[in-house]
């Protein structure tokens, strides 16, 4: 399922990465995928996993968070379940970058 998320991501035209893949200063806006774990039950040769798109824009750049945010979602329906709700918005001093997660969710086989 993570390559499918890359691959599809990508493919939209986003910058995609995993945890601690970028460094600061960050001049344009991108995604960090992070694996939110799984829980059994749908059946038993399946589970829901969980995904947090992590939405960045750079320092300066805030007025842009919202569209990206919607992008991002629009982007990953053909491969994951997007989550409802409001996301929290929080301001990562070491990276520069305002961030907001993207909660996600897809049923893999087991």
């Amino acid at each position: 399922m993570w390559k499918k998320i890359f691959d599809c991501l990508r493919a939209a035209g986003f910058d995609v990465c995993a945890p601690g893949k970028k460094e600061a200063p960050v001049a344009e806006a991108y995604v960090c995928v992070v694996c939110g774990g799984a829980q059994e039950g749908h059946g038993v040769c399946a589970e829901q996993a969980y995904y947090d798109l992590i939405c960045c824009v750079p320092d300066g750049r805030y007025s842009e968070l919202e569209g990206f945010i919607r992008s991002v979602r629009t982007a990953v329906k053909p491969v994951l379940s997007v989550m409802p709700g409001i996301p929290e918005i929080r301001y990562d001093k070491q990276m520069r970058v305002w961030c907001a997660p993207v909660r996600c969710r897809a049923v893999r086989k087991i």
